[in-house]
């Protein structure tokens, strides 16, 4: 009986192809049974005699075909992930084998030195787990009134992006140096410890490519990603907890500071981050492309002198989940409630259940770009974001902060649950 040998990498880049014409194909016929679903409605509306009947009948038979499509490019495309499945069964069982090898290997020679009185240490690496939270268009919409996600859709509104910063930000000890924030590991940090080195490499790409801005070939931001790179990047938020006294943070805009500071407005709300996953978002600029606060309509401009962000202890855990679906690019012509949105959102999902994160931390939300669907900012230096299910009162020791274009971090002013907001000493 012959051997049969695989190349768990050669079935992996295969699974990969077959699985991004599926994409591609399901989003065709997904295209294709909308626009036959319209021929078909308003040929419905026209009574005036065969020639709407025709296009009716036209309109439908273009909306079966095109359903058609859509499920064979679901076929291929759970074909390809089937395939990638066992590329990695097969490297799974290689490492183990291998890993078996070697331990053994190492206690002979181990032994071995020990006999010719030498000593063999091994050194172990130990992993913490932080407890994260994240923003989403980071304080998109401030004061009182009821935020939105991203601010009320659009994306790219003259917002240059500032220069690539490392990956990372807000290290261990917290965000810049010597700005007197004990804050924990970042998110990065935190798969940098828990995600392989390829895996790594997989999420900072699948980062960049939530941030491509739309186009007309389909849904962007989650809608992009294949599915491993969904489950990636759900992974990535089971690194991202919060307690009661987790720092976070939310941009406000700039015709709302006045408004908290004498006490029109003296809630919290919408879509906010964990300080430590923000720390290296410290300029005005940064903070606006890091936060996508370039939503239609932004009251930020990336050559505004400062930026000001509400501090705050998270308070009630509960209030926090995490933003999953996908983005709806207005611009150009999608709804939420295109079919193509709806399918990368149900994708989304499908890859957070399937790495097994808790429903209770997260919500189904499909809202305008630039929302990315997958938990973070669209943004390479993109930050996890958490939508707070409600208002909050803004808890005592909140600090307003400033920062302007050199990265200066100031606290101007304290929030004391009897006299408000105080300037800071």
């Amino acid at each position: 009986m012959s051997d049969i040998n695989f190349d768990p990498d050669r079935l992996d880049k295969s699974g990969g192809t077959l699985e991004n014409f599926g994409q591609k194909l399901r989003t065709g016929g997904d295209k294709l049974a909308a626009a036959g679903d319209k021929l078909a409605q308003s040929a419905s509306r026209d009574r005036t005699g065969i020639g709407a009947t025709l296009t009716q009948f036209f309109g439908k038979a273009t909306e079966i075909g095109g359903k058609v499509v859509a499920e064979g490019g679901r076929v291929a495309e759970k074909s390809g992930e089937n395939l990638k499945a066992t590329a990695k069964s097969i490297k799974e069982v290689d490492h183990h084998y291998q890993r078996q090898f070697t331990g053994t290997h190492q206690d002979r020679t181990s032994v071995q030195a020990l006999s010719g009185g030498g000593t063999t240490k091994a050194s172990s690496a130990s992993s913490g787990g932080s407890k994260v939270s994240s923003p989403g268009s980071v304080g998109t919409g401030g004061g009182d009134p009821a935020s939105s996600p991203t601010g009320p859709g659009g994306g790219g509104s003259g917002v240059s992006k500032p220069p690539t910063l490392p990956p990372g930000g807000g290290g261990p000890g917290g965000g810049k140096p010597g700005d007197g924030r004990n804050l924990g590991p970042s998110w990065r940090e935190e798969a940098d410890k828990h995600f392989t080195p390829k895996e790594r490499q997989e999420l900072d790409n699948a980062m960049r490519k939530l941030s491509e801005e739309p186009n007309d070939r389909g849904v962007p931001g989650s809608g992009r990603l294949t599915q491993h790179e969904r489950e990636l990047m759900a992974r990535a938020q089971q690194l991202v907890t919060i307690d009661k006294d987790t720092p976070m943070q939310k941009v406000i805009p700039p015709g709302d500071v006045d408004n908290y500071l004498n006490g029109k407005y003296s809630e919290v709300g919408g879509f906010v981050a964990r300080q430590q996953d923000a720390a290296h978002l410290n300029t005005p600029a940064s903070l606006i492309q890091g936060n996508r606060l370039d939503y239609a309509g932004t009251p930020y401009r990336s050559d505004m002198d400062r930026v000001n962000v509400i501090e705050f202890p998270a308070t009630d855990p509960d209030r926090y989940k995490t933003p999953l679906g996908a983005p709806a690019p207005a611009d150009h012509g999608a709804l939420p409630t295109d079919p193509s949105v709806r399918h990368a959102s149900d994708r989304m999902h499908d890859a957070a259940r399937t790495v097994g994160l808790d429903s209770s931390t997260y919500n189904q939300s499909n809202y305008p770009w630039p929302y990315s669907g997958a938990g973070v900012t669209a943004d390479p230096n993109g930050v996890p974001e958490r939508e707070m299910s409600d208002r909050m009162g803004i808890p005592h020791g909140s600090q307003m902060v400033e920062y302007d274009q050199n990265g200066n971090r100031t606290v101007s002013h304290v929030f004391d649950e009897d006299e408000g907001w105080v300037p800071a000493s």
